[in-house]
């Protein structure tokens, strides 16, 4: 038992005389990187006839195409603060209740659409108030239109065509991106259309 008693002191003094007299730090090594294979790039879709829509900084970069008609950076921003001035007048507009000015606003087609018994319809029944019957545009207008509009603004457009932009609002709740208008410069002039 002695002699087991020695060899436990002995292993034990030998283990903390060699731990005590390293000096050296150990160096923590860090975790590898994880490097992803380069992905293989997949063939190029064919360009649709639709506009290449681009995101760029330069003024004369080209946004949107349209046959031989582009549309720059420079002219996407001009037209973003036209239609900016278009929905701040559809604001107010809107927050007065002003059918009377609505109407020069809408483009004949607009008027058309939306003053067929079909739409009105199909918008009453839509409507969150139950049993109110739209018979007519100033009945979409203030039933439909007003409580739906309030406080749109611009994030961004795209072009349809040169002259008709999808006017969208992100949703700030979501993430989502909203078409709140269609409008188109017609005779000069920016007007809704459906």
């Amino acid at each position: 038992m002695k002699h087991y008693r020695f060899s436990m002191i002995a292993i034990v003094s030998i283990f903390l005389f060699v731990s005590c007299a390293t000096d050296k730090e150990i160096a923590v090594q860090p975790e590898p990187e994880i490097i992803q294979p380069a992905p293989t790039p997949e063939p190029e879709p064919e360009p649709k006839p639709e506009p290449a829509v681009k995101a760029q900084d330069s003024s004369e970069d080209v946004v949107a195409s349209f046959g031989a008609v582009t549309i720059t950076r420079k002219k996407y921003d001009e037209t973003k603060c036209e239609i900016e001035k278009v929905v701040a007048n559809l604001n107010r507009i809107t927050s007065e209740q002003n059918y009377k000015e609505w109407l020069e606003v809408l483009s004949d087609e607009y008027k058309k659409v939306y003053s067929q018994p079909s739409v009105l319809q199909s918008s009453s029944e839509s409507l969150p108030i139950k049993g109110i019957r739209l018979n007519n545009l100033q009945d979409y207008f203030t039933y439909v239109f007003v409580p739906s509009r309030q406080k749109i603004r611009v994030d961004s457009i795209e072009f349809l065509s040169p002259s008709k932009v999808n006017v969208i609002m992100n949703d700030g709740k979501s993430d989502r991106q909203l078409l709140v208008y269609k409008i188109e410069k017609i005779k000069n002039l920016w007007k809704l259309v459906p």
